[in-house]
């Protein structure tokens, strides 16, 4: 269990995401958009292998929270970023 506490790449990865999206939210920056367009570029072609060369993706972050605290029910959206599209297959 403590191995687990400092030896685990998949969390890290994922708060490795988060801080990516944070920070494209607050300050957007090349690096950022970059991190996140390659993740999503490789997770569509997993998943979807007979992606056409001509395909074009794109992404947005919306953040979801709870609204009024006396409303359990009341769940708020907000998009912060929506990228341009992108290339599927880098040139």
């Amino acid at each position: 269990m403590l191995r687990k506490l400092f030896w685990n790449p998949a969390w890290n990865d994922d708060l490795f995401v988060v801080s990516l999206s944070e920070r494209l939210t607050l300050a957007p920056s090349t690096h950022s958009i970059d991190e996140i367009r390659a993740r999503i570029t490789r997770q569509a072609r997993r998943g979807a292998p007979s992606l056409s060369p001509t395909s074009q993706l794109q992404f947005r972050l919306v953040f979801i929270s709870r609204g009024d605290p006396s409303d359990a029910s009341a769940i708020m959206t907000e998009t912060t970023y929506v990228s341009a599209p992108f290339a599927a297959f880098a040139p």
